[in-house]
């Protein structure tokens, strides 16, 4: 997948760099607001500074200035390159089957086909963008959020982490059972994509011989199946949210009630306290979203070997062939100043026949 992906985003290298600097930005400022936060609890309002609370608040502002443009910037870039490259494929894949023979559409199938460039790409275009605004800033995140939350308490910093290894379980077992029923996901679109296309362009043999019952029925089996295995997929991918949101809360809680004994101990400030619950919170959605980069990676793979299947197949008819000249030869020539084609002994078999439709054909094609 990376090999395609290098390939067809030649050209967008620059746009992509920029935009991973743009996200790294805009993290890096979403960041910094919390320990602002921190600092108008503990040093302006506390001591009742309100011209130090004015001035944080200012710095607060600029910083969310900056996150919100770094962010819009580098979703630019991010469809800039990401739509870039679905172009590219789809160009790539309708050029190649442009080159089909008729035994190359049969072997996958002109649904599928369509399936292929039009689906199968969008799928890695959603991918692709995934790993812009995701793959970049989720580590970014958790780094810094796990230094400043360790730089602010250690002891909290310690329930924090303790929390990521069950919620890396819970995604674990969500993309066990999800990967084979991705898998299968595209192969059910083809299907549809196949009784779509032969009812449509055969609506009028259709009526002809009654069979609009028949058809529907089989257009009903396909889309039950497609439905069935999204709704599975759907299932299993949103149980995880209620077991996710409840270790954020209980993650919560801990965090609360150790630092309201720090509070008390005179160990720990009010600012803080808040600052490390925003920065918990970071910490964990940002493995949240790791894990949502594997799970739409199987089906983006799956999509991708689809793909490279079209691009790496080598087509059966090619032009300007003479690899058998023993049973077909071409030639132009002139006779009295008039160009002429002559075929001799020409043989023509059928790719699934045993026998020769046409033996020994000699012809010559004058002009006209």
């Amino acid at each position: 997948m990376l090999k395609l992906y290098g390939k067809y985003c030649k050209g967008l290298y620059g746009f992509a760099i920029l935009c991973v600097v743009c996200i790294a930005l805009s993290t890096l400022a979403e960041l910094f607001i919390p320990k602002l936060m921190s600092d108008i609890v503990d040093d302006a309002i506390m001591p009742g500074l309100f011209d130090v609370a004015i001035q944080i608040s200012i710095y607060m502002f600029i910083f969310a200035i900056l996150s919100v443009a770094f962010s819009v910037a580098s979703s630019y870039l991010s469809a800039k390159v990401t739509l870039s490259f679905g172009r590219n494929v789809r160009q790539s894949i309708y050029t190649k089957v442009c080159d089909f023979a008729i035994e190359d559409f049969n072997s996958i199938g002109t649904s599928s086909l369509i399936t292929r460039t039009t689906n199968d790409v969008t799928q890695l275009e959603r991918f692709l963008s995934m790993v812009f605004g995701v793959f970049v800033k989720a580590p970014c995140m958790l780094i810094i959020s796990v230094i400043l939350c360790f730089t602010t308490s250690p002891k909290i910093s310690l329930v924090v982490l303790l929390a990521i290894p069950f919620i890396c379980i819970g995604v674990f077992i969500v993309i066990k059972f999800c990967v084979p029923l991705m898998r299968s996901l595209q192969s059910k679109i083809d299907a549809i994509n196949l009784v779509s296309r032969e009812n449509l362009t055969g609506v009028r043999v259709i009526r002809a011989f009654c069979k609009q019952a028949f058809e529907t029925h089989r257009f009903d089996l396909a889309n039950k199946d497609l439905t069935d295995t999204t709704v599975k997929v759907t299932r299993i991918i949103v149980s995880i949210i209620p077991l996710i949101t409840l270790i954020l809360n209980i993650v919560m809680i801990a965090v609360v009630w150790n630092g309201a004994g720090l509070i008390s101990a005179g160990e720990l400030e009010v600012g803080q306290m808040m600052a490390i619950i925003q920065y918990s919170a970071m910490l964990l959605i940002s493995v949240i979203l790791l894990s949502m980069i594997f799970m739409l990676w199987p089906r983006a793979m799956a999509a991708c070997l689809r793909i490279n299947e079209i691009l790496e197949k080598e087509v059966s008819v090619k032009d300007n062939d003479a690899s058998d000249d023993s049973h077909i030869k071409i030639t132009g020539q002139c006779v009295q100043g008039v160009p002429v084609v002559q075929f001799k002994n020409v043989n023509f078999t059928y790719p699934t026949a045993k026998h020769n439709s046409l033996s020994n054909i000699n012809l010559d094609f004058e002009l006209g």
